[in-house]
């Protein structure tokens, strides 16, 4: 299994890091992001929860439509893996500069090349934030 293909992960290798920068990136509001960049949803309920400010209430919304239709719900899994492995094969990262990856926060020893954003679709972007 490649890293990418996992949610979460954390280096088996890096038991303590001394005197280290650790980066932190993170997909801002991850899975509408990716049901946006990726069309996973019709375009009235992506509008409908693109409209909801709460990020509580947006979670949980997200994860009734995945409770309620597995296809999205495979989709979208599917989505965070595209999304992870373009972002660490974009800024040539190796398992061993990477700390640990929780769905799409990243800890890593590297300062990639992509701060803002890293490219999905030739006219997508998805921002990823430098925490």
């Amino acid at each position: 299994m490649e890293i990418w293909e996992r949610s979460l992960w954390t280096n088996p290798n890096i038991q303590f890091l001394f005197d280290n920068e650790i980066i932190e990136y993170d997909l801002h509001n991850a899975g509408l992001s990716i049901s946006k960049a990726l069309k996973l949803l019709d375009a009235n309920t992506l509008d409908e929860l693109s409209k909801i400010q709460d990020k509580h209430k947006l979670v949980v919304a997200l994860g009734n439509l995945q409770k309620t239709n597995k296809e999205y719900s495979t989709k979208l899994k599917d989505g965070f893996i595209r999304i992870r492995k373009k972002f660490i094969v974009s800024n040539d990262l190796m398992t061993n500069q990477i700390l640990s990856i929780k769905k799409m926060l990243y800890s890593q020893q590297k300062n990639v090349n992509h701060y803002n954003s890293t490219v999905v679709n030739l006219d997508q972007r998805i921002c990823i934030k430098h925490l």
